[in-house]
């Protein structure tokens, strides 16, 4: 439920019915033993997202035996994704860490027949653009799109070695003195730069009068969202994706960030908001 829309709404689309399930208050990604708890006799698969960056727990997601989804839209250059699920989606919308300069996405796969159905429903449901098999979307990757991807790619890993850096860099800095850092873990690629606290507003509003970014993420979980009401989910369901909702925030983090920056960014923080006890 702490994700972005699309992730409910690509089940939901199916015909399917999501069944959230709540997250890990330290990584923000799936619980694996609250996913467990939630898994019925009609549950037909996993669908776990690598949100900001962080690899979703997948060994532990994968000894259920349940098929696994990968929503990889935001981890893009992980070592430690794409390599046991069913299949895994990406996004390269112009704020992802490999992005082009319109909208794209992928999906890989190691199922020749699930790769080939793919194919044919990014162009309405037809192999040979004559017939058509099933309904589909329109939903090609243009060559332009591609040719600057395929740019792009080979800066990729010194982009999310510089993120690497930056992420480490808030912590030497203090950052963690008055907030919650999100947890280091090699596979994490900083997409965002999520931190956590219960005086996020405050801390927010001195940040937009200093002219520094931030933002907050999934407000409104997705199993309060008003389109899945249906869904009967009622506050309270999920208390620790609510409680991230409340208290998550993000500050500035890419590949190009400079230390004079963060240290703006961190001493305004740290003069918004008390000492961590």
């Amino acid at each position: 439920s702490f994700t972005f829309y699309a992730t409910a709404e690509a089940i939901a689309r199916r015909g399917a019915t999501p069944v959230f399930a709540d997250v890990d208050a330290g990584t923000m990604n799936l619980d694996p033993e609250d996913v467990a708890a939630r898994i019925s006799s009609r549950t037909k698969a996993i669908l776990a997202v690598h949100l900001f960056g962080r690899p979703a727990p997948l060994a532990e997601l994968g000894q259920l035996g349940l098929p696994l989804i990968e929503d990889a839209a935001q981890a893009f250059g992980s070592p430690d994704i794409a390599r046991s699920g069913v299949a895994s989606t990406f996004s390269f919308y112009p704020t992802k860490n490999l992005f082009c300069i319109g909208d794209g996405g992928l999906v890989s796969t190691d199922d020749p027949e699930l790769a080939e159905r793919v194919r044919m429903l990014r162009f309405h449901g037809s192999r040979d653009k004559v017939d058509f098999e099933l309904i589909g979307y329109n939903s090609r990757l243009d060559e332009i799109q591609a040719a600057v991807l395929r740019i792009f790619l080979s800066e990729l890993d010194r982009w999310v070695a510089l993120r690497r850096e930056a992420a480490a860099r808030y912590a030497e800095l203090g950052l963690d003195a008055v907030c919650e850092l999100p947890e280091d873990e090699p596979g994490h690629v900083y997409h965002l730069f999520v931190c956590r606290s219960p005086e996020r507003d405050r801390i927010r509003a001195a940040l937009q009068e200093a002219g520094i970014g931030s933002a907050v993420y999934y407000t409104t979980p997705m199993h309060l969202q008003p389109a899945l009401a249906y869904l009967g989910y009622q506050r309270g369901a999920l208390p620790v994706t609510e409680q991230l909702a409340q208290e998550n925030f993000s500050v500035p983090i890419w590949a190009g960030i400079d230390a004079t920056t963060q240290e703006q960014v961190v001493s305004v923080v740290q003069a918004s908001a008390p000492v961590a006890s």
